[in-house]
């Protein structure tokens, strides 16, 4: 039993993150996926995209520091996205951060990236691997010849780990090895907790996220998202921080866009928070948690007290 209490977990990014669902429409339709069980959903229309585009502008503009664009679907990539982000023209944009299939050309990924250098703009990409599609020797191996020709350390194999996809986990896993390619092994967050709690065992990462804070006045920079959601000691239940009495940062330093409708936060929030982008405006104080249990999920930082909340 652990004896030593949380008071704060402090997000080491020191960016302020804007995450943009442009659609939940997507290409592959994998079984395991639940955006794949319904109806195929309709891609947002591009006009459109570009028209809230420049109310993005506005609210990065707004921004109090340099911002991180989160661009996620759906998959993001078979929209043009040089022309929806040249909508977008603001010096405080810092980087764009991008999670997607790689089912585009490579010549598609490398160009964007050129673009975004020509605007001093950094790029991140989160490849997600979906073996139902795809070659896992061919697919790493595409995504370190795109890690070469563009110079971006900032790349990465993400795999979701399932009963179904374990089998070639180990695959995955060797060839990006040997092609000196980042990766990240989420486990399927509907198995129970045994079964993700494996995620730490496998995942290479360059940065450290958290910088956690002890009752004791120690910090801790080593503890993954899964371990803080899984460090008991009376702090954690069912894969989930305890947030009862707790500050947080929703709305300030993390902000989610749902194609044009915003809000502070994509879980905690409720529905009838969600104002159209125009009307929305970046928080400027930590907030009291309103929910007993948090899932970590997005950039924001936690803290006991207000005033120990600090970017």
């Amino acid at each position: 039993m652990q004896e030593k209490q949380i008071i704060a977990i402090h997000n080491n990014d020191s960016l302020l993150t804007i995450k943009w669902r442009l659609t939940t429409w997507c290409n592959y339709r994998c079984s395991y996926c639940i955006q794949s069980w319904g109806e195929k959903e309709k891609k947002t229309d591009f006009s459109h995209l570009l028209d809230t585009a420049k109310e993005v502008n506005r609210l990065i503009e707004s921004a109090p520091r340099p911002v991180k664009l989160y661009l996620l679907g759906g998959e993001v990539t078979w929209y043009d996205l040089e022309k929806l982000v040249s909508e977008i023209p603001s010096k405080n944009l810092a980087k764009i951060a991008i999670t997607t299939n790689f089912s585009n050309s490579s010549d598609y990924y490398i160009s964007f990236a050129k673009y975004l250098r020509s605007r001093n703009v950094a790029l991140g990409l989160c490849c997600s691997l979906h073996r139902e599609y795809v070659n896992p020797g061919e697919y790493v191996k595409k995504v370190a010849s795109v890690k070469k020709t563009t110079g971006l350390d900032t790349i990465k194999v993400e795999f979701v780990v399932s009963p179904q996809t374990e089998a070639c986990a180990d695959e995955i896993r060797r060839v990006c090895e040997e092609e000196n390619v980042d990766y990240r092994f989420d486990y399927d967050k509907f198995q129970d907790d045994a079964y993700r709690s494996q995620e730490k065992n496998i995942v290479k990462t360059a940065h450290s996220r958290y910088t956690i804070t002890f009752d004791d006045g120690s910090r801790d920079t080593t503890l993954s998202q899964n371990q803080l959601l899984n460090y008991g000691n009376g702090q954690t239940k069912d894969s989930k921080f305890n947030t009862e009495d707790f500050y947080c940062t929703r709305g300030m330093s993390y902000v989610y866009i749902n194609v044009d409708m915003a809000s502070d936060h994509n879980i905690c929030m409720p529905k009838e928070s969600y104002l159209p982008i125009s009307e929305y405006k970046i928080k400027t104080e930590p907030q009291l948690c309103h929910k007993k249990y948090c899932s970590l999920c997005g950039d924001i930082s936690l803290a006991r007290r207000k005033e120990d909340i600090c970017f």
